[in-house]
């Protein structure tokens, strides 16, 4: 069996001397799968990494936006007003830390809690 050294330098030397950086590494890749007997992940489209990178967030935005149809986290502001919306978001004052969903069983401070409620699901998180 050749050793790593040798594998590598015969795809190195396959490419041509004006080769970027992105084609050199594929190189490395395609000789450490060959050395190693383990497959190569393959990039079907030929994208080099950043590329990948920026059509991989901007699918992320899009899905992110389509799934909480605009909920999503309350708003950052500075002095919100109690009972002002924001969007889909109240900023209210709870009368206690159980922030208007009490559970069975548990004990709550009663001391006045700045928080969010969502309108649309009733969902409420601390400010």
């Amino acid at each position: 069996m050749a050793t790593w050294k040798e594998v590598w330098r015969r795809h190195q030397r396959a490419l041509p001397r004006n080769a970027t950086p992105q084609e050199r590494g594929r190189a490395t890749q395609l000789a450490a799968a060959e050395y190693s007997g383990r497959p190569v992940r393959r990039n079907p489209a030929g994208f080099d990494p950043f590329t990948l990178a920026l059509i991989g967030g901007a699918a992320w935005l899009a899905w992110s936006a389509l799934k909480g149809a605009g909920s999503g986290d309350p708003p950052k502001i500075d002095n919100p007003v109690p009972g002002q919306v924001y969007g889909d978001w109240e900023y209210r004052m709870f009368s206690n830390s159980s922030l208007g969903n009490p559970q069975p069983g548990m004990v709550y401070l009663q001391v006045v809690t700045p928080g969010w409620r969502n309108i649309k699901t009733g969902e409420t998180r601390k400010a």
